[in-house]
């Protein structure tokens, strides 16, 4: 996975690592099934049957304004590790587009910026004098990044920025932003711009799809970028942690297989690559709110060979029901066949 942000007359690309051997505890979403890939370890839940898996209502809520402010001022004050700015909210309530999003530039706060996406209820407060440093050469590494993060993890905890619930440290992945720099006919030079961390939101060890928590380390040693995502878990949280649907879920006992998924997503795109990535908790894009089941689910990348050369088409999700076998497969982005390309165009 890849992502690519222009810098001025950089380039940053994210590369996804291995963690380093303090965040990498077995991460209790998954454990190897007989076929070889991911199937997740389920957690006892109040049900006579030990496989029961739990059936839980998602929402993405709809942030207001003071909604938002009171998000993103917890988190920007560990940002900043300064108290919360005072015109956040005014800030914040400037700066609402026709669609409901934000991008508010907080004046009191030198370089903050603290922006609202709805589609996925996503929090995201920066230093925009750090995230836009492409010019410092002092890079304090992984391990001093990652000591980094957890120490902000925990005082984000302790302020009650974010939930404990679903959220280990242990389970958290690490990526890095790659900053490349260099003339024309020359090859580039690479560095470190940014150590982030993602810890996904899990429910009983299954993982949410799209939500959780994530931060990153600008290689100089200061926190950049904070971000809260993804829809909320509606449960009932027991003293050790796990979690039970409300009245709105349920549970249930599987009635199909990691093998029949397999063998189902094979048939249906017999000339993709197809990466399985075990049981996910899935609120699709658009929806606002349901009581989710966990699916198998895939990612997918169409391919074709044209003139003796492999070609990738735009890869997508595609989530089967473990409880259904002739239900119809969840997928997204939708593929579009009749695409022609930029719409705008």
């Amino acid at each position: 996975m890849k992502t690519k942000m222009t810098f001025s007359n950089t380039v940053a690309v994210r590369r996804w690592v291995l963690v380093a051997p303090a965040l990498v505890a077995i991460v209790l979403a998954s454990c190897t099934s007989q076929s070889g890939q991911d199937s997740p370890v389920i957690a006892a839940l109040s049900s006579p049957a030990a496989n029961a898996l739990g059936a839980f209502l998602l929402i993405r809520p709809d942030l207001s304004p003071q909604d938002v402010a009171a998000v993103a001022s917890p988190l920007t004050s560990v940002l900043y590790s300064a108290s919360a700015s005072q015109s956040l909210l005014e800030s914040v309530s400037k700066s609402v587009t026709p669609e409901g999003s934000v991008f508010a530039d907080v004046s009191d706060v030198p370089g903050l910026k603290v922006a609202y996406t709805r589609g996925n209820s996503t929090v995201l407060a920066f230093n925009e004098r750090i995230t836009r440093d492409t010019a410092s050469l002092s890079d304090i590494g992984a391990a001093a990044a990652q000591s980094i993060f957890t120490s902000a993890f925990q005082s984000f905890l302790a302020t009650g920025a974010i939930s404990r619930t679903g959220l280990q440290i242990a389970n958290a992945h690490a990526s890095q932003l790659i900053q490349g720099e260099g003339r024309s006919g020359q090859a580039p030079t690479e560095r470190v711009k940014e150590y982030a961390f993602r810890i996904p939101r899990t429910i009983n060890g299954v993982e949410v799809f799209n939500a959780g928590f994530e931060a990153s380390v600008h290689r100089s040693g200061q926190l950049a970028r904070i971000k809260t995502f993804g829809p909320k878990v509606q449960s009932v949280v027991a003293a050790d942690g796990s979690e039970a649907p409300t009245a709105s879920g349920y549970t249930f006992v599987p009635s199909v297989t990691n093998a029949a998924t397999d063998a189902r997503i094979a048939a249906d795109y017999p000339t993709a690559q197809v990466k399985p990535l075990g049981l996910r908790y899935w609120l699709p894009e658009g929806v606002i709110s349901a009581v989710v089941e966990p699916r198998e689910m895939y990612f997918v990348v169409p391919t074709a060979t044209v003139e003796g050369h492999t070609v990738h088409a735009r890869g997508f999700y595609v989530a089967y029901s473990m409880s259904n076998s002739g239900s119809v497969a969840t997928v997204w982005p939708t593929p579009n066949p009749a695409a022609t390309g930029d719409v705008r165009k």
